[in-house]
């Protein structure tokens, strides 16, 4: 008995101190009971041995305990703060997004959809390639569901219904900066230095692109990734897809395998081009772990995932 006693206080030493892991399961613990959360990328088995690097939860959760059955055995919630509704939140178009938890930030667990401001002024749409080219105002656009960077590109999906479903919209960055708002009121686009912190936490622009790229890949259905999507693991849940880009002069391209995102800040302090305003965003691509950072023209067309206040 006495063996057995210092056994069950063993046990749960090692529940309290487990340290929680990034996720890349698809949805949250439903409470705090036993539940079996395995990574898949391990391949564990039920009867396999699990150890603490494996018990991978839903961001801001983490494991209390875990049994040698393949299963974390408690869960609670970590962090400070909490998601504005549930593990949601609603556009002005009555779009509901997941969000999710890396470090202190909440992110968007997929890309924007929104049609308008949030006063419900339409935001411009329609714009042909030379339009597109000289527009300074606010503008998106949808990837054309009916071939842009390669016929193939987007087979399986047939209206911009199911194309906007799949991958957002692209808009331009004068849409990002419009005083009416283009993310849910309490969210914003993130800044440059928001970014930057993302990816810091996720080990650096050379790793932190794996972990924020979804696993899913050809020749599953849209949303995906070309092959070979290379160390892609989505351990952040971030959820990223590849929604190509609209350029400058209004072409459509790399849908499958790249996604472009936003950032809210501009410079204009480039030896090469000194007072040229350009905008800074990111992008993941299906080579290479990597998030990159780069400058672009505001007219050009990239996703956009909101962050908390």
């Amino acid at each position: 008995m006495k063996h057995l006693i210092q056994l069950f206080l063993g046990l749960a030493v090692i529940g309290l101190v487990i340290s929680g892991c990034d996720s890349i399961v698809d949805q949250e613990p439903g409470s705090d009971i036993p539940q079996t959360r395995v990574n898949p990328a391990k391949a564990v088995e039920p009867s396999t041995v699990l150890t603490m690097d494996m018990c991978r939860v839903y961001p801001g959760w983490k494991a209390l305990g875990y049994k040698n059955l393949g299963q974390c055995i408690r869960y609670v919630r970590t962090g400070t703060g909490s998601p504005p509704t549930g593990l949601t939140v609603t556009d002005v178009d009555g779009n509901v997004y997941p969000i999710v938890k890396i470090d202190a930030q909440w992110w968007m667990a997929e890309n924007l959809k929104v049609t308008k401001y949030n006063n419900s002024d339409n935001i411009t749409t329609g714009l042909d390639d030379a339009d597109w080219s000289a527009a300074t105002y606010g503008a998106y656009a949808i990837y054309p569901h009916d071939g842009g960077y390669s016929e193939d590109d987007v087979d399986g999906i047939g209206s911009n219904e199911e194309m906007l479903a799949a991958y957002g919209v692209l808009y331009n960055w004068y849409a990002v900066n419009d005083s009416r708002g283009l993310c849910p009121v309490g969210w914003h686009v993130p800044s440059d230095d928001e970014w930057n912190g993302l990816g810091n936490y996720l080990g650096g622009e050379l790793e932190a692109g794996g972990k924020l790229k979804s696993t899913r890949t050809e020749p599953l259905p849209h949303p995906r990734w070309q092959t070979p999507n290379n160390d892609a693991t989505n351990e952040s849940g971030f959820t990223g897809f590849p929604g190509g880009r609209r350029i400058h002069n209004g072409e459509f391209i790399t849908i499958g395998a790249a996604g472009y995102w936003w950032s809210s800040t501009i410079k204009d302090d480039y030896t090469d081009d000194p007072g040229t305003e350009y905008a800074l965003g990111r992008w993941l691509s299906y080579f290479d772990g990597n998030l990159k950072r780069g400058r672009y023209p505001k007219e050009v067309g990239f996703s956009v995932r909101c962050i908390k206040y």
